[in-house]
């Protein structure tokens, strides 16, 4: 990742974090951005596991700011940011002031495949690893709680192959099929 552009790279890794539902991921981002400092944060749609299209818009309500999803097209303005939305049947134009949360399409940017300097000069960049505790999140109480998984046992198929398409098979087909549906 750093071999696509970012100077450096700040990452928090804790077992508390493992089955992180979207609130809980979001709380982490927002303590983390608080301690980084910044002007704008972009998010991507939707996460690679749950993709659940939360995480940026409640960081966004988390950090009280100016949060716009969809959006398709950025431009950097003086303390402010210009955004295109397209949405069902319109294109929408926003500005907001900075600070603010963006969660973007993947139409946002086409990335380039990154040069070998830029992959060895990566391993140079500077990396911050911090755990929950150097970002002063705890965990809350879930709002729900998974008792258990319960998996309905499946059924057997049957494995009738028929290698003919005489009347003899068709009728035997027939029969079989008649049998399943009752």
């Amino acid at each position: 990742m750093l071999s696509r552009g970012p100077n450096e790279l700040f990452l928090v890794q804790d077992a508390q974090l493992d089955n992180a539902l979207p609130k809980d991921t979001a709380q982490v981002l927002a303590a983390a951005a608080r301690k980084i400092g910044f002007d704008l944060l972009l998010f991507g749609e939707g996460s690679g596991d749950l993709y659940a299209q939360q995480a940026g818009l409640l960081v966004g309500e988390m950090l009280q700011l100016p949060t716009v999803n969809a959006v398709s097209q950025v431009e950097l303005l003086d303390n402010r940011v210009r955004v295109e939305r397209t949405l069902e049947e319109e294109v929408e134009i926003l500005e907001l002031p900075l600070p603010a949360v963006l969660c973007v399409t993947s139409d946002i940017n086409a990335p380039k495949i990154p040069s070998m300097k830029a992959i060895l000069g990566a391993g140079k960049k500077p990396v911050t690893q911090w755990k929950a505790d150097d970002i002063s999140w705890q965990r809350t109480a879930p709002h729900t709680e998974l008792k258990q998984i319960h998996v309905p046992p499946q059924a057997e198929r049957k494995h009738i192959i028929l290698e003919s398409d005489s009347p003899e098979a068709i009728a035997e087909l027939a029969e079989h099929l008649k049998k399943a549906l009752n």
